[in-house]
């Protein structure tokens, strides 16, 4: 089998790859946004952003630390229908235990708003398509179909889970480069594979082998080539 990963990928003329999509549509919609914030009075809305910046950046962690949380146990997606019922449910009974309606009504069209937006923006392609790469956000990679000779997962500041329980083994083998910067990066492998870590390239960056290590003799279906560059994260691997 050829190891040229264009042969196992192919792409038609002029459809973008998945990654380069969703760049994309992240930056295409924040600088429309921006645009339409700031058209009118540049000057006095930079000033006012700015200051909403400095007084929000805290809750805005929070938030972000939070939504990761239910990412690396759920996906983002399945939380969108539950969190709105919640949320129309309390402010049901804000509104009846006499709370203000235009305090309820201040809080809540915004997270309506910013908790749909995150939760359509997060689900945008297949997991099978979604890029290797993890900003800020924790994200799951989970590939069911033959991937290219050279993968990169990378987690800056986040988690990054990807699974390749499902994927179909090489014979060529995969090699993986994976970069972390004070994140995660957690890789699940088939029990039949066998690993290769290559020493060097970790600065305060620890890589934590959970699985079994295979008995003298046994066959492998696949053979996982891993390079780690890091600092100040964590790169644990197990067993599926």
């Amino acid at each position: 089998m050829s190891s040229d990963p264009a042969s196992r990928q192919p792409t038609a003329v002029g459809q973008q790859a998945p990654h380069e999509r969703r760049a994309r549509i992240w930056l295409g919609g924040i600088l429309l946004l921006s645009g339409a914030f700031l058209v009118g009075d540049t000057a006095h809305r930079l000033s006012v952003a700015w200051n909403l910046f400095a007084h929000w950046w805290p809750w805005a962690l929070i938030g972000l630390a939070v939504v990761n949380l239910a990412r690396r146990f759920l996906r983002i997606e399945s939380l969108l229908a539950p969190g709105l019922l919640v949320l129309v449910s309390v402010v049901y009974l804000a509104l009846q235990q006499g709370v203000e309606p235009d305090l309820v009504i201040n809080f809540a069209v915004p997270l309506v708003a910013l908790f749909a937006g995150l939760a359509l923006l997060a689900s945008i392609s297949s997991a099978a398509g979604r890029s290797w790469t993890r900003v800020l956000l924790t994200g799951r990679v989970e590939p069911t179909s033959l991937v290219a000779a050279t993968v990169n997962p990378r987690a800056f500041l986040c988690e990054n889970l990807v699974d390749l329980s499902n994927c179909p083994p090489d014979p060529d083998g995969i090699t993986m480069n994976v970069t972390v910067l004070f994140g995660h990066v957690q890789l699940t492998v088939p029990e039949d594979w066998h690993l290769c870590l290559e020493p060097g390239g970790r600065l305060l960056a620890p890589v934590r082998d959970t699985s079994p290590t295979p008995p003298e003799g046994a066959g492998h279906a696949g053979l996982l080539r891993i390079h780690v560059l890091g600092f100040g994260g964590v790169v644990s691997i197990h067993r599926a």
